[in-house]
């Protein structure tokens, strides 16, 4: 019976860290921030059931969820962490263009060169 507890809670966590993969490559990074509680509830409960566990053999069923859990968590992590390397270039990159923005030439109505932070009105305020 344990086991099959065991197989249940990893293949919870292995769905739900599937969701998480294809949110954030579908570019819906918030998703990761949002699903925090939820891997850790999973995560103890998980662990929790292991340690109860009595030391035998596991079932083939246990076997292959633990072993796609072990799979999500490789992709996972390789996932996050390209897109916090893809975040970081392109913060990098924003900051290249604004440090760059009064070499580039905006130019008003009335034809004078606007400066960057001139030429959008409003954007980076804050109310």
């Amino acid at each position: 019976m344990m086991s099959a507890e065991l197989a249940d809670a990893a293949g919870a966590l292995a769905d739900l860290l599937d969701a998480e993969s294809d949110a954030v490559t579908k570019g819906d990074l918030g998703v990761a921030s949002r699903s925090v509680a939820q891997k850790e509830r999973l995560t103890v409960a998980l662990e929790r059931l292991a340690d109860d566990f009595d030391g035998g053999a596991l079932d083939a069923a246990t076997e292959r969820q633990l072993m796609r859990l072990r799979r999500a968590r490789i992709r996972n992590e390789r996932i996050l962490e390209g897109a916090i390397e893809g975040v970081a270039q392109a913060q990098a990159r924003v900051r290249q263009i604004a440090q760059r923005s009064s070499e580039v030439g905006v130019y008003g109505q009335d034809g004078g060169k606007l400066q960057f932070n001139e030429a959008a009105p409003g954007r980076g305020r804050r109310a």
